[in-house]
């Protein structure tokens, strides 16, 4: 089985030279979520989806593609999440190469899987684990003891599966329409292409732990913003209210320095106004207006 690896930095080699039946995505850049929702349509699935999971996933909902997989149980999906640019750069890089594999997964769902365990494979002091079918994900083995106490459940593997797996984030007949709406205007879009930093998404294996983790996470957030800004009464956006909140300490700052200028300028220099004042090394230096 030829395998292509991707990670933050891109395809490890050219695809020319693999020629890849699978693409394997890095699991440091996916989250795995179990969510329930009531039945309804597939045209509203998605929409429903990351509406349920915009407050435990740490990026703008609109950047990033949501991948349902329904479980065995009645209104119980899987969804793996990733960042939309991840998915698009993959994708541009098979147009060019003109490849279509058959599978495109994130790396854990190559390993083996095993009833009611847990299988990982330890590499660079990186632990790749998969729980079942579709849950899964990388973790620093430090992080990854500290979740994963029960021994009893741990299988470790060697390594990957050579068995191509059956499913794909990135169906085969979608990447052909894809690339055939797409090759008129390939090239030119190619030249347009911006590469785009990736946020990587914070991995979250189980929706008891590891979610539960990342709400202690927001609540301690959510403690140092209301100490360091006791006037807020309500904490909407952490990072647009800290902006809000800065740029009107700077600004009563500013008035300050103002206020300091005229009334030191009235007693220094009557009738000129000040523009600059400091002291340094026990020196008070002050500068006019000219």
């Amino acid at each position: 089985m030829n395998i292509a690896y991707y990670n933050q930095d891109g395809f490890t080699i050219p695809l020319a030279q693999s020629l890849p039946q699978v693409v394997v995505i890095d699991s440091a850049l996916v989250s795995v979520h179990t969510i329930e929702l009531p039945r309804m349509s597939k045209s509203k699935l998605i929409n429903a989806i990351a509406f349920k999971l915009e407050e435990a996933v740490l990026s703008d909902i609109d950047q990033l593609e949501f991948i349902p997989f329904k479980q065995s149980s009645p209104n119980i999906w899987d969804v793996i999440v990733i960042d939309r640019s991840v998915l698009t750069d993959i994708k541009n890089k098979l147009l060019n190469a003109n490849i279509q594999p058959i599978s495109i997964v994130p790396d854990f769902m190559l390993l083996a899987k095993h009833s009611n365990k847990v299988s990982y494979f330890e590499k660079d002091n990186q632990i790749i684990f998969r729980d079942g079918n579709h849950h899964g994900g990388k973790l620093a083995k430090q992080t990854f003891d500290q979740v994963f106490t029960d021994i009893e459940v741990l299988t470790k593997v060697d390594g990957f599966s050579q068995i191509v797996p059956t499913i794909s984030l990135i169906k085969k007949g979608e990447l052909s329409l894809w690339i055939h709406h797409l090759m008129p205007w390939l090239y030119p879009a190619l030249a347009l292409i911006v590469v785009i930093g990736l946020s990587t998404i914070q991995l979250n294996h189980s929706n008891k732990v590891l979610e539960s983790q990342l709400q202690a996470i927001t609540n301690n957030n959510q403690a140092i913003f209301k100490k360091t800004f006791p006037n807020t009464n309500k904490i909407v956006d952490m990072r647009k209210q800290a902006k809000q909140q800065l740029e009107l300490a700077q600004q009563q700052a500013q008035n300050l320095r103002n206020d300091l200028l005229i009334a030191l300028g009235k007693k220094t220099t009557p009738g000129k106004q000040l523009s600059k004042i400091n002291y340094i090394d026990q020196l008070l230096t002050i500068k006019e207006i000219k």
